[in-house]
């Protein structure tokens, strides 16, 4: 789905605006921007919800950086669920 076409389906939908975060990498502030633009604010729950996804998203990196990091962590884990075998066949 293009950039306008999410734009266009989300609205100002809170929960709409989260889905399109989330599936596209974008950063919580991105959601509070749209409502902005939408002339709304964000209800105190969804400010509390909003803070909390920006505690959980940490400081800011570029989407190029957090993307190397998620593969990264995505070998990280496939070596770490292999080490165990490895030690054990090791060892004979």
């Amino acid at each position: 789905m293009s950039y306008a076409d999410a734009l266009m389906w989300a609205d100002a939908d809170f929960s709409r605006l989260r889905f399109v975060a989330y599936a596209r990498d974008y950063r919580p502030e991105w959601i509070v921007h749209q409502l902005e633009g939408a002339w709304r604010a964000a209800d105190p729950q969804q400010a509390a919800l909003l803070s909390r996804m920006a505690v959980d998203a940490g400081p800011y990196i570029s989407r190029h950086k957090r993307w190397i990091m998620r593969v990264l962590l995505r070998i990280a884990r496939s070596i770490a669920r292999f080490t165990p075998f490895v030690r054990r066949n090791l060892n004979r």
